[in-house]
């Protein structure tokens, strides 16, 4: 049960690490970024989160939000904990983040970064807001509810490879 402590995982057969009270790594299952919050106050465990900029040699992170370019372009993942103000964390990257309300979705239903910080939906943003896959959910439940975080950014027009658009308007086509 000690930080750095490593064991088999029946449940979900894969060798764990225990990375600190409230973090099991599933080896080969999951990827977890240690983080830096310095918002001003704590990141709640489930929040989506992006990278907006760096802290002590960690990237520092605050809510990600739909209708931000700045807070959607850099989504990094989900809190797998509590992230105090001036602290560090872990944030999935990928794999499962568990413990979390998922009463209100479907399981194997998409999830996408919601317009409201740090939330996630089912429903994919429209434009102008930003268009981030962030997975699926995998477990509903009030209290235990899973979801597996595979982010996949959307891109705007100007960002595909292959395409020079030098001054876009809207309504040009």
């Amino acid at each position: 049960t000690a930080a750095g402590s490593m064991f088999l995982d029946d449940g979900n057969q894969t060798p764990s690490v225990i990375l600190n009270s409230d973090v099991t790594l599933q080896m080969g299952q999951e990827s977890v970024a240690l983080v830096y919050n310095g918002t001003g106050s704590t990141i709640p465990n489930g929040a989506v989160v992006a990278v907006v900029g760096a802290q002590g040699q960690r990237p520092s992170v605050a809510l990600a939000d739909a209708d931000s370019e700045a807070l959607s372009a850099g989504t990094l993942g989900i809190a797998t904990q509590a992230i105090a103000n001036g602290a560090e964390g872990f944030v999935t990257t990928f794999g499962f983040v568990r413990g979390l309300d998922t009463s209100a979705f479907t399981a194997g239903a998409p999830i996408y970064l919601s317009q409201t910080a740090g939330a996630f939906t089912a429903t994919r943003p429209s434009a102008p807001a930003h268009t981030v896959t962030l997975g699926w959910v995998i477990k509903v439940n009030a209290s235990s509810g899973e979801v597996f975080v595979n982010i996949s950014n959307g891109w705007e027009l100007d960002e595909l490879h292959n395409v020079l658009i030098t001054s876009p308007a809207s309504g040009n086509t």
